[in-house]
């Protein structure tokens, strides 16, 4: 089951509707990166960000925005803010990009869990290319920080392979398709 776990409001004012909603939380910002805002609201997270294309009035006030997020999302959103507080505790800036939006049609499910394979694959390297820096500047402290991603990352990879090669046996079968999607639904992340 889906659970609502972040609402995100584009403003074209975000440090005003921050200082707003700091009041509101009762809290300073878990996470300021410039134009961009986030609370943990009990298991929630609450973010506001600029959007230049949200201005005065809105013309759908029924209009809203809502982001269904699995356990795997928040689970990555955690990963992304060890990453962030350890920049922050070390004395520098964190920068965040916009990031390319996967596609959003597939022409199969095995192409869906391929691709989800790759991208694992890639982020490894990009972790072992931090590894590489790490070592080479010296940096022990960022070395060690990353040991716990490169650990991780070796089990992401794993349970991307093992969902991949189930999907391809249940593409075949409807039946298992359904045995695959409830086995899924039971994991714990």
């Amino acid at each position: 089951m889906l659970n609502l776990n972040s609402i995100l409001i584009g403003s074209a004012e975000p440090k005003e509707l921050a200082g707003f909603y700091e009041k509101v939380f009762q809290k300073k910002p878990d996470m300021d990166d410039g134009g961009w805002y986030g609370w943990q609201v009990g298991s929630s997270y609450f973010s506001i960000g600029e959007h230049s294309e949200i201005k005065g009035e809105a013309k759908e006030p029924q209009r809203i925005l809502l982001d269904f997020e699995t356990s795997e999302v928040k689970e990555e959103f955690e990963h992304a803010m060890r990453f962030y507080h350890y920049i922050i505790e070390r004395g520098e800036q964190v920068q965040c990009l916009v990031l390319e939006a996967p596609p959003s049609e597939w022409s199969s499910v095995v192409n869906v869990f391929e691709a989800v394979l790759h991208h694992e694959q890639d982020v490894t390297k990009l972790i072992h290319t931090l590894v590489d820096l790490a070592l080479q500047y010296k940096d022990d402290a960022t070395h060690k920080f990353l040991q716990w991603f490169v650990a991780e990352q070796r089990e992401e990879e794993f349970s991307a392979g093992q969902v991949l090669k189930k999907t391809k046996i249940a593409a075949e079968d409807s039946d298992a398709f359904v045995l695959l999607d409830q086995e899924l639904e039971k994991r714990k992340i």
